[in-house]
C-alpha cells in the first residue's frame, strides 16, 4: 500500500474530519427519515383491533398520545378541537392512550369509562396501547408525561409537524403545518 507524505498530526485531523462528515450525513438522513411509526397492536374504542402503522399508510394523519391520567384530559381537548375544526377536515385523527403502566384489572375500568365518555364516531379512531411503551415515548419524543404530545403526518408518512402540550397554544402552527 502506498504511503502519503501526509505528517501525522495531518492524519489525525483528515481522520476526525471524514468522521465529521460521515457522522453529519447520519444525522440529515435519520432527519429526512424518520423511525418507522411502532406496529403495535391496540384496542380502540368501537371493540376494533387496529395497528395505527398501517391505519395511517396514505393518509394524511394526526396523532394525539396520552401517556398518563393528567395528559388525558387535554388530550381529549385536541380532539375535540380537531374533530370540530375544518382546517382538520382531510386529516384522519387518532386519539392514543397509553396504558401499559395500568394494572390489567384497571384497564377494563378505563377502556370502559372512556368508551362512554367518547362520542361514538370517535370511538373507532380512540386507540387503546397496553404495549411498546417506549417505543411510543421515543416516537412521540416524550419529556413530560402531564402534557398530551402530537404529530401531524403527511399521506408519505414524512412528519410535518410536532408538538406537546394543550391545543390553544399550538393550533395556530400545526394549522399552518398542514396546509
Amino acid at each position: 500500500m502506498p504511503s502519503f507524505p501526509i505528517r501525522r498530526s495531518s492524519r489525525s485531523t483528515l481522520r476526525l474530519l471524514v468522521a465529521g462528515v460521515v457522522l453529519a450525513s447520519a444525522v440529515l438522513l435519520a432527519a429526512q427519515n424518520p423511525p418507522p411509526l411502532p406496529a403495535t397492536t391496540g384496542q380502540t374504542l368501537a371493540a376494533s383491533s387496529l395497528v395505527l402503522a398501517q391505519a395511517v399508510r396514505g393518509h394524511r394523519a394526526i396523532l394525539v398520545a396520552s401517556f398518563s391520567r393528567d395528559s388525558n384530559q387535554a388530550s381529549s381537548e385536541w380532539m375535540r378541537a380537531l374533530h370540530s375544526d375544518a382546517a382538520f377536515s382531510q386529516s384522519t385523527c387518532y386519539q392514543i392512550v397509553m396504558l401499559q403502566k395500568a394494572p390489567g384489572f384497571v384497564r377494563g375500568i378505563i377502556h370502559a369509562a372512556m368508551r362512554r365518555q367518547t362520542p361514538e364516531p370517535w370511538q373507532p379512531c380512540t386507540v387503546i396501547l397496553t404495549a411498546d411503551e417506549s417505543a411510543w415515548r421515543a416516537w412521540f419524543g416524550v419529556k413530560d408525561d402531564s402534557q398530551p404530545w402530537i404529530v401531524a403526518l403527511s399521506a408519505n408518512g414524512r412528519i410535518v409537524w410536532r408538538g406537546h402540550g394543550g391545543y390553544a397554544d399550538a393550533a395556530a402552527s400545526l394549522k399552518a403545518a398542514i396546509r
